[in-house]
């Protein structure tokens, strides 16, 4: 028997304090009336991370027993069964409520539990707004005002759910008074269309730019955009992160059979209201609407928010503003459609038969039939075609043949074991030398495979020598690469990896070695020609721009000191010494004055610290930063006790950044500064290897292809009943293509699984324009219809990682031929090429050669075309 709250005993715990879960500016309207008015909570709280939800009684025992912190209260919400089951509305529905149009009008955030109506909303502005709590609710309206354009009247339906308008999250709406018994005018060409049902008829309204057709999907228009053909071309806005639900629209908007076949409204006569799996229409009613409005006459943008809220509605992990895949959304809609639009009202039951020594035509027959008594729809005539699929024991050699039916083909891209990573090699001896490798190494090795191939190829003997690994960007030192298990795939195509070959270190009990990054850093002016890759200090008291790339020179100090004027002097000559070879010609004819180094291995060094202007010398040696932006005392001074630099010039834990400042005049007269640009050598392995990096970067979609056809043994999650061995084996399973549908689709399965790894496969795969030929991947039969060669007509791009990135989409125009890239919603004429050499391809779309390339599309469905446009309504739309 449970124990009442009364009789149960307070566990130890400190005051209750919810003030971390609560928005900063928010009204959240917690009941029907204005009763209880409670500060909404923050974006993005999570049950069982962030908080609990208990029952009431429980919640009350917990203020008895503990109380509340100063600021903190209980947060009640509503428990209401939806689809049958209960569930707490811990969010509701969110707006920004803006009091006029006024730019500088005030804006308040609003929540109102999901169940509210639109008549609520005007009780909560007014307990948001003071300026309306006197005024009466009959003069104040609420309308849609996403993207500051003045939408529908909420207001004119009071009873209606809040849902049904299909309000984004945190949107606008805009409320207004009456003024002298008048409702303001908005004094722009926005129409706002009266509110209707969606079972109501549109009609034939008159309409100019930026018009707004809620409740259905809402479209910006122009007519002067609609004389010069803009069919087919609108965007599509983004609702957050719904760029993966856009590109996968864009490219069924032009598969020209499919959207002629709603334009022309043929659909109306095979929706099927009765499917238990399907819809009930509705998913085929907005894709229509939604068709209709990306096909009209001067559409530049359509917001599709009622085709999102119904989409979600029937597949619920669609719901929300989070990036999801295309490639599922496409899967789920094309499905979608199929159930709505399937012309068998009732299914017959159809028994699998084994193939029992029957020939594969009987039996491929037998299947498709099957599949057709069951499922008859346009996607199914578009989209469907068949494969043979094969299961081998690999005991008995039992074998199972079955033909199946596919609404796309997800084709592996094999993924590349090896990649190439360049290497720059600095050496120090009689003069300084950088060489370039081109290391080929496993794509998912470490940092240790990288230093042993280094090694090998430069003859690097680690027992007398070492090797610092670091990151150069921008001239500068970005940071070492000293952990030897470091993943390779931290490195990316970008990074600029450079090695230094230095002498072991032989610090002892008296004397240690401090590694020196030495930058290279001139002075900026209009008489120096700027290197793409210099970058500006961002110091008020100096154009300082860095160049070349960064040096390293080992410096022995007494143990626990700094360097002095010693290892300054050291320094200083060695910059000599390694400078030479970038001094100028006639640097070189005249005579130079004995170095005052005191070192007589650097005396016949061509350039000298003194200049003939006095006391300048060709640089000085200043501490620096770890990104040389900044000057601190110069190198070897200074009281080390009063050096409040030190953790500033400190990179690592034994190596100091000090920055060579090269005097103007010295570049000008003495030096050549391109040569500290250009002095690097390549090594064979760069052209040897430049082959095989274009391979590896590379692969021709046939090989794709053979990997998808290819036999492979089923993993253990996956085994197969052998009826022969009477146990689960890993049977050999392996694919054919049977039959070809008119359009096919193909994902590019880039997104590689292990139960160590989650990797993005981002090989370039070269896919035709034109001519694909699948003949050689269809088994040979009498019923596979037309020759398979295809077309290219769309693509899904998706750039990024794992988790996230951004989806974009190619499209050859449906009745133009020409190619455009959708991007949201923006539309951009491109070349073919620009689909074809691409990494970024996610899901390609062919058309076969016996379906046209370019195909009229109807206007029945493509609604408030430019004909009905008023001529006085037409605005610029440059």
């Amino acid at each position: 028997m449970e124990a009442s709250a009364e009789a149960m005993e307070a566990p130890m715990m400190s005051t209750i304090d919810v003030t971390s879960l609560l928005g900063d500016d928010a009204m959240t309207m917690t009941t029907s009336a204005v009763s209880e008015v409670d500060a909404a909570l923050r974006p993005g709280l999570r049950e069982g991370e962030d908080f609990e939800i208990v029952r009431a009684s429980a919640m009350e025992a917990f203020e008895r027993w503990y109380g509340h912190a100063e600021g903190s209260r209980s947060i009640y919400r509503t428990c209401v069964e939806r689809n049958g089951r209960l569930v707490v509305d811990v969010y509701g529905i969110v707006v920004r409520a803006k009091l006029g149009e006024a730019p500088d009008e005030v804006t308040r955030r609003l929540e109102l539990p999901k169940g509210s109506e639109a008549r609520e909303l005007v009780l909560a502005c007014k307990a948001a707004f003071e300026e309306l709590r006197e005024v009466d609710e009959d003069d104040i309206r609420v309308s849609d005002y996403l993207f500051q354009n003045r939408g529908e009247v909420l207001t004119n339906l009071p009873k209606k759910s809040l849902e049904d308008f299909h309000l984004l999250p945190d949107q606008e709406v805009l409320v207004e008074t009456k003024a002298d018994d008048r409702w303001p005018d908005d004094g722009n060409s926005v129409i706002a269309l009266p509110a209707v049902s969606d079972d109501d008829s549109m009609d034939h309204t008159k309409l100019g730019c930026d018009v707004s057709l809620t409740p259905k999907n809402d479209v910006s228009t122009c007519a002067d955009a609609a004389m010069v053909g803009t069919r087919g071309k609108a965007g599509l806005s983004n609702l957050g992160n719904t760029c993966f639900m856009n590109s996968a629209l864009q490219c069924l908007s032009h598969s020209s059979l499919l959207t002629d076949y709603f334009l022309s409204d043929k659909y109306e006569g095979d929706i099927n209201t009765d499917n238990p799996i399907g819809m009930g229409g509705e998913l085929a009613k907005e894709y229509a609407n939604l068709i209709g409005a990306l096909w009209r006459d001067g559409a530049l943008t359509v917001t599709p928010r009622k085709f999102k809220h119904s989409l979600a509605r029937f597949a619920p992990q669609f719901s929300g503003y989070m990036q999801q895949d295309a490639q599922e959304l496409l899967a789920f809609l094309l499905d979608g459609l199929h159930e709505d639009l399937n012309r068998v009202k009732r299914k017959p039951y159809v028994e699998e038969r084994d193939a029992d020594g029957r020939t594969d035509e009987d039996v491929a027959h037998e299947s498709w039939e099957a599949h057709l008594a069951r499922n008859d729809s346009c996607i199914v005539d578009t989209f469907q075609g068949q494969y043979r699929s094969t299961l081998v024991c690999p005991s008995c050699s039992n074998k199972s043949v079955k033909f199946d039916p596919f609404m796309y083909l997800s084709i592996p891209v094999p993924s590349v074991g090896e990649r190439v990573i360049k290497v720059t090699l600095i050496s120090y001896g009689d003069e300084i030398s950088a060489v370039t490798y081109a290391l080929k190494l496993p794509k998912l090795g470490e940092l240790a495979t990288l230093f042993s191939a280094l090694c090998e190829v430069a003859d690097v003997d680690t027992m007398d020598e070492r090797l610092v690994l670091c990151e150069v960007y921008n001239h500068r030192l970005e940071k070492t690469l000293s952990n030897m298990t470091m993943p390779l795939s931290d490195i990316r195509e970008r990074d600029t990896i450079f090695a230094h070959r230095l002498p072991v270190l032989n610090d002892d009990e008296v004397s240690e070695t401090i590694d020196t990054v030495l930058v290279q850093r001139k002075h900026q002016n209009a008489s120096q020609n700027k290197t793409p890759y210099s970058h500006a200090s961002p110091l008020a008291t100096s154009t300082l721009v860095r160049f070349g790339f960064p040096w390293i020179v080992p410096v022995t100090v007494p143990k626990g000191k700094k360097p002095g004027a010693e290892q300054a002097r050291r320094i200083e000559s060695i910059v000599e010494k390694y400078s030479a070879k970038y001094a100028r010609t006639i640097a070189m004819e005249q005579p130079s004055s004995p170095s005052a180094s005191g070192d007589g291995s650097f005396d016949s060094a061509p350039v000298h610290r003194t200049t003939n202007d006095g006391d300048l010398r060709a640089f000085k040696l200043r501490y620096t930063n770890k990104s040389a932006s900044a000057s601190f005392h110069d190198y070897g001074s200074g009281d080390p006790a009063t050096d409040s630099h030190e953790m500033s010039y400190i990179v690592g834990t034994t190596m100091h950044c000090v920055a060579i400042d090269w005097s103007p005049k010295a570049l000008s007269h003495s030096y050549d500064d391109e040569l500290f640009e250009q002095d690097v050598d390549e090594h064979v392995s760069v052209k040897e290897n430049a082959l095989d990096r274009t391979s590896m970067q590379g692969m021709p979609l046939s090989a794709c292809l053979e990997a998808f056809i290819q036999e492979e043994p089923l993993g253990e999650d996956d085994m197969w009943y052998c009826k022969q061995c009477k146990e689960h084996v890993p049977a050999l399973k392996k694919l054919d293509l049977w039959r070809m549908p008119p359009i096919l689709v193909m994902h590019l399965k880039r997104f590689s699984y292990s139960r160590i790894y989650r990797d993005k496969i981002d090989t370039l795969v070269h896919f035709p324009l034109n001519d694909l030929d699948m003949s050689p991947y269809v088994l040979a039969n009498t019923s596979s219809g037309p020759a398979p060669v295809y077309d290219l007509y769309a693509v899904v791009n998706h750039f990024g990682g794992m988790g996230g990135g951004h989806y974009t989409a190619y499209t050859r125009h449906a009745e133009e031929g020409t190619w455009h890239l959708y991007d949201d919603s923006r539309c951009t004429p491109v070349e073919s090429t620009a689909a074809l050499n691409n990494k970024a391809a996610y899901v390609v779309f062919y058309k076969r050669r016996d379906v046209p390339t370019r195909h009229a599309m109807s206007r029945h469905g493509s609604i408030c075309n430019l004909e009905e446009m008023s001529q006085d309504t037409k605005m610029d739309c440059t």
